[in-house]
C-alpha cells in the first residue's frame, strides 16, 4: 500500500507478507525515514498485513491510520485491527478491533480498505464481514454500521464535499450512501471479477470503479452522480433494489 499526505510532504508505504506488515513513513523530498511501525509482524502461524487501500493520512495532515488483515497467530496484533497514529510524531493514539477475539479461518474480521472523511472526523472501514463501519475519531467508537453488501466490502471512499460515501464489494456492486442519514441511495451492478479501485472525481460529480483479474483485463466504470441521484429522487424504489 502507498499513501501521500495531503500537503505531499510525507510518503507512507507498507510491506506485505514477506515484510511482516511493516509501515514506513518517509520525507517525500529526501526519502529519509521518519517513522517505522512494525506492530504487525510475522509470527508462527500468523500473517498480518494490509490491503491496497489499507493505509491513509487524514486530510488535515494530523493523523495516519492503517487497517489489518491476515491470519491470527494467537498472540500480538490481530487481523481486523485499526490503528491511528499522530502523523508527525508517530505516537500511537488508538487501537480498535472489529472483534474482541478472532478465530483463524472462522471469522471474517479483515479490514480491506479505509478512508478518512474530508473533515478528518471519521474513518470509513471496508470490512470482510460485508458491512461498512464508520469510526468516530473523537469518541474512538463506531458511530454507524452500514448494511447492504452481500459479501466482503473491498473499497470505501468519501466524496470531496463529504456528503456521500461509496463502497465496493465482492457482491459485484458499488453502493452509494448519504452521510447525513447514512441511508443507501443506490446499488450499482458492476460486471467485473474484482473491484480494486474506487474514487470520486475532484468535483464530486462522477464515481469511478476499476478492476479485473488474472484472466480478464482491467476495466473502468464511470457513473454520472448528478443524473443518478436526480433519477433516484424522482422514483420511489425499494431500498433493496436501488
Amino acid at each position: 500500500a502507498l499513501a501521500f499526505s495531503r500537503a505531499g510532504t510525507l510518503r507512507a508505504t507498507s510491506g506485505n507478507w514477506h515484510f511482516g506488515g511493516r509501515i514506513s513513513i518517509r520525507d517525500a523530498d529526501t526519502g529519509k525515514e521518519i517513522h517505522r511501525f512494525e506492530g504487525w509482524w510475522h509470527q508462527p502461524g500468523g500473517l498480518v498485513s494490509f490491503a491496497d487501500d489499507g493505509i491513509a493520512f487524514s486530510p488535515d495532515g494530523k493523523l495516519f491510520a492503517a487497517g489489518s488483515f491476515g491470519r491470527d497467530s494467537g498472540e500480538g496484533p490481530k487481523p481486523g485491527e485499526l490503528r491511528v497514529w499522530e502523523a508527525e510524531k508517530g505516537k500511537l493514539l488508538s487501537v480498535w478491533r472489529t472483534k474482541d477475539s478472532v478465530q483463524d479461518g472462522k471469522d471474517n474480521a479483515a479490514i480491506q480498505g479505509i478512508a478518512f472523511s474530508p473533515d478528518s472526523r471519521r474513518i470509513a472501514i471496508a470490512c470482510s464481514d460485508g458491512d461498512v463501519w464508520i469510526w468516530d475519531i473523537a469518541t474512538k467508537q463506531v458511530s454507524e454500521k452500514l448494511k447492504g453488501h452481500r459479501s466482503q466490502v473491498r473499497r470505501v471512499t468519501f466524496s470531496p464535499d463529504g456528503r456521500h460515501l461509496a463502497s465496493a464489494g465482492r457482491d459485484h456492486t458499488v453502493r452509494l450512501w448519504s452521510t447525513e442519514s447514512w441511508k443507501q441511495l443506490a446499488s450499482l451492478p458492476v460486471d467485473l471479477p474484482e473491484i480494486s479501485a474506487l474514487r470520486f472525481s475532484p468535483d464530486g460529480n462522477s464515481l469511478v470503479a476499476g478492476g479485473g483479474d488474472f484472466i480478464r483485463s482491467g476495466e473502468v466504470r464511470i457513473w454520472d452522480l448528478v443524473q443518478l441521484i436526480h433519477e433516484r429522487m424522482e422514483c420511489d424504489v425499494p431500498s433493496d433494489d436501488r
